[in-house]
């Protein structure tokens, strides 16, 4: 190991270091606190076999390895392979407190931050005062992607800039998966879960990893089985869920009430509802009389409104219950049609629990 600092400020006991190298592992005990100015690393540690290049234990109630940053990342981990940039193990498998960024990691090919927890604590826990809780990229993997028997990524910040953010040019920005609670959750004054894509904005896939439901770039949304709504609270204060109909091609709605006097009436289209939808023919009207007539029709349907006659010459005074079933401007000529799922590759929960420091 070779220690360059340019000088030396004694104080306490402060950490255990241990360095590796292929022929073992050599510990040595500072007494006191290395201080350098330069462009180089205080400490540095390299293992060219498989272990661990730089290893910190405490057995008190300190920290292992801390690091302490005024401008810039408060711990930082390159892998310039398949490794890993950094890995944690324990209650917290990664806590980062930073005036910048809590954690950074970046890996070419790797994870940029990859951390698994055993027990019943956080994947990740990262808190910012200023930056962002937690910031991580990479090339061709997951930007973060964490997994845990109780909470798999949780992330709060103080700051506007956002409670989680990650990015991959190939893969997911984010991932978050967790056997018995939520994979990921979010909590913030704006967003509390931001995201950015070409393709899909949010990808949601079974136990089997088969998507079940998923939002793409333009905010469509996909889903399978039956999409129920709660609609408020009954008489008896029960919740009230009602299911949602499936049609064939998009479709906008509006409903009302007309009054025909002497067999004849015109009805005038809500200027908020004509100005979303499509040509005057793309709308069909459908009317039910308050009372008996000869029979009724529609006739004379433009961008403005329609008129509602009866049949036989009649000259019946009443009311009467319309219902308009419009195409959505923008959307005409669309019908029900087949698409391709998106599919992600499943979180390696398995690997996760190979990478322990041991």
């Amino acid at each position: 190991m070779m220690l360059k600092p340019t000088r030396f400020l004694v104080l306490p006991i402060v950490a255990v270091l241990a360095v590796a190298s292929a022929a073992g592992v050599v510990y040595a005990e500072i007494d006191g606190t290395i201080t350098c100015a330069g462009n180089l690393s205080c400490i540095s540690g390299t293992n060219t076999g498989g272990g661990i290049g730089v290893l910190g234990t405490n057995t008190g109630t300190g920290a292992g390895v801390k690091g302490v940053a005024g401008s810039n990342a408060a711990v930082a981990g390159i892998a310039s392979s398949v490794g890993t940039g950094i890995l944690g193990q324990g209650a917290s498998g990664v806590y980062g407190l930073g005036g910048k960024d809590g954690v950074y990691g970046t890996s070419t090919n790797g994870f940029g931050v990859y951390a698994y927890a055993g027990g019943v604590g956080t994947g990740v826990y990262a808190i910012a005062v200023n930056g962002t809780g937690l910031l991580a990229g990479s090339k061709n993997g997951s930007g973060v992607q964490a997994a845990a028997p109780g909470m798999g990524l949780y992330a709060d910040s103080a700051s506007s800039s956002g409670t989680l953010l990650g990015s991959s040019a190939s893969g997911a920005g984010v991932e978050g998966s967790s056997s018995s609670s939520s994979g990921i959750v979010g909590n913030g004054s704006s967003s509390a879960v931001a995201a950015y894509s070409d393709t899909n904005l949010f990808v949601g896939t079974d136990t089997s990893n088969d998507t079940v439901f998923y939002v793409d770039s333009q905010t469509n949304m996909y889903y399978t089985g039956v999409l129920e709504m709660e609609i408020g609270l009954s008489k008896s204060k029960q919740r009230a869920v009602a299911y949602a109909e499936a049609a064939t091609t998009p479709t906008i709605e509006h409903s009302g009430t007309a009054h025909l006097v002497n067999g004849a009436t015109r009805v005038s289209l809500d200027p908020s509802f004509a100005s979303l939808i499509g040509l005057h023919d793309s709308y069909r009207v459908f009317v039910t009389p308050d009372g008996p007539t000869r029979g009724l029709f529609v006739t004379d349907k433009s961008a403005s409104g329609f008129v509602v006659r009866e049949l036989q010459s009649g000259r019946s005074t009443l009311d009467l219950d319309y219902r308009i079933v419009a195409t959505p401007l923008g959307r005409e000529g669309e019908r029900i049609h087949s698409v391709a799922k998106p599919q992600i590759h499943p979180l390696h929960l398995n690997e996760l629990k190979g990478k322990r420091i041991t």
